[in-house]
């Protein structure tokens, strides 16, 4: 009688840890993978000022489905044409931004409510600069030297963005090169900047994912093809596995019930 009356516990073990089994499966599957991003430019600039008429261009693109994403990389593309040299060489990022909601109005951009999963302190970044190009001769190069990239600094032997500059949170840029420039820093030619985000992200096919990002003064120095998204597929289990999990659980229920009328 002792070995019946536990058999219903055991029976409930038995359904919790398939259960558990087939809740894994799925990561156990998953695997590491590296999606490159296709951006569309939105029609307009925002915050166009008054002395050279430039503004910020912004660039849309969508995060892949079934993905956890963990981390977003952007390159510049050595060999495009536009842009300044110097400090300001290579891409001008104003700002980026993570969220669930499409815009095709450039100026929604700024009220947009986006995920909090960026870090933009030297911890949640990871600066590669690339290279400045040569400044000339003319009356105005003096604009463009510097020891760093625009929107960056030294910290503590490596090179990081200096936020209090770059402001990437917020679009905010002010497209000059001169020292009214601010609100974006410069990647340099063949620079990278990885954003480690602080939480893992998921785009679903119910609940899409876009990325937004802001090219200062949209000179040439186009976001397309710049962008990469790390992160892992989630993938369903395969029908044999569940299907030995549900053959097993069915097997062990059957032979505990027999097990009860013998008893």
């Amino acid at each position: 009688m002792k070995r019946l009356s536990i058999l219903p516990s055991v029976q409930f073990s038995i359904l919790s840890l398939s259960c558990a089994a087939i809740n894994l499966l799925p990561l156990q599957k998953a695997t590491a993978a590296t999606i490159e991003l296709t951006f569309t430019r939105l029609e307009g600039i925002i915050n166009p000022n008054s002395i050279n008429g430039l503004g910020t261009a912004i660039y849309r693109a969508s995060l892949p489905t079934d993905y956890d994403i963990t981390a977003i990389k952007i390159n510049d593309i050595i060999g495009l044409g536009g842009g300044s040299p110097g400090k300001f060489s290579g891409f001008d990022l104003d700002a980026i931004k993570i969220s669930h909601k499409l815009i095709t109005n450039p100026e929604d951009i700024k009220t947009l409510p986006g995920l909090n999963v960026f870090d933009f302190t030297p911890v949640g970044t990871v600066f590669t600069p690339g290279t400045q190009r040569p400044v000339g001769n003319s009356k105005f190069s003096y604009l463009f030297r510097g020891d760093y990239l625009f929107g960056t600094k030294n910290c503590g032997g490596t090179i990081c963005v200096d936020n209090n500059v770059a402001t990437l949170g917020n679009f905010d840029a002010f497209a000059i090169t001169d020292t009214r420039a601010t609100g974006f820093m410069s990647l340099g030619d063949g620079g990278q900047l990885l954003f480690n985000l602080t939480k893992t992200i998921s785009s679903l096919k119910q609940e899409p994912l876009y990325v937004y990002a802001g090219e200062v003064a949209d000179n040439g120095e186009q976001l397309r093809g710049r962008v990469t998204a790390f992160g892992r597929k989630r993938r369903v289990p395969e029908p044999t596995s569940l299907g030995a999990i549900s053959l097993m659980g069915l097997y062990l229920t059957r032979r505990i019930k027999n097990k009860k009328k013998v008893g």
